[in-house]
């Protein structure tokens, strides 16, 4: 395997294939500008996050099924994987599943000092080892506040999008956009304020909505001739540009000449 020292704290830490390692025999190492050690083995490359305090991830940390996001809040670490939410406290050495939370759980983050998660059975307001539900929604993929209109925020579902927003610094789940029902997992806002959403066997949409009264404005299917992929995809935002992921290469869209 491989072993990393720390020289302030006297630590060596072993890496090995029985931690996550593609094989034990490791020839070359390289550290990237984000501080991630790239080990190069005899039968592939295997990544390492030397800055997070999350070493390895599977049912040795007490943690079941796949894993999808992570918060690290306080005292307190959550995970969602497809098993549930699960928590770990700062002095545990395991993380246990939070009762009531069976089923996929999704996407995790911060919002106005409050713990958010998406999950399979809808919108959670963690709060340590108590679990709220907020939003009862069927299959909640993702939440994001707009930036166009910060008062608001979009979810993503198995079909459609949903609409919150702020009231009293409280979250209030307004509906669903009428009009469109394809699986929302992949979606972002453009600088104009409409939103892309990428369904990864059908294509591109872009969405434009009066999210007041849940409806639909306008639907664009986003098609070859704007020499974008038709089906596998995945659209997300870097640092303010619009990125179409797919097995023919990576886009970058117009934000205001495509449509």
């Amino acid at each position: 395997g491989i072993y990393i020292a720390d020289w302030k704290s006297r630590e060596i830490i072993q890496l090995s294939k029985s931690d996550g390692l593609q094989s034990d025999v490791c020839l070359k190492t390289f550290e990237d500008f984000n501080g991630n050690l790239w080990i190069g083995m005899q039968n592939g490359i295997s990544i390492v996050d030397l800055h997070s305090s999350v070493r390895l991830v599977n049912d040795k940390n007490g943690l079941d099924g796949s894993g999808y996001d992570y918060l690290e809040d306080g005292k307190y670490t959550y995970y969602t994987t497809s098993s549930g939410l699960f928590i770990k406290a700062e002095n545990e050495e395991k993380a246990k599943l939070i009762p009531s939370t069976e089923g996929p759980s999704y996407s995790i983050k911060k919002l106005r000092n409050d713990v958010y998660v998406c999950s399979q059975s809808g919108l959670l307001l963690a709060d340590g080892e108590k679990v709220e539900q907020i939003a009862p929604i069927e299959g909640l993929w993702d939440i994001k506040p707009l930036t166009q209109n910060s008062n608001y925020l979009i979810g993503g579902t198995y079909k459609g999008l949903h609409v919150f927003k702020w009231v009293d610094d409280k979250l209030v789940h307004l509906g669903k956009i009428e009009g469109f029902n394809e699986s929302s997992r992949f979606f972002e806002e453009d600088d104009r304020g409409t939103l892309w959403v990428s369904q990864f066997y059908k294509g591109l949409y872009n969405l434009k909505a009066d999210l007041d009264n849940l409806k639909l404005i306008s639907t664009t299917e986003i098609d070859s001739a704007n020499n974008v992929p038709l089906s596998e995809v995945i659209v997300k935002k870097i640092q303010g540009e619009i990125y179409v992921a797919s097995k023919k290469g990576l886009y970058v869209l117009d934000q205001q000449n495509i449509v």
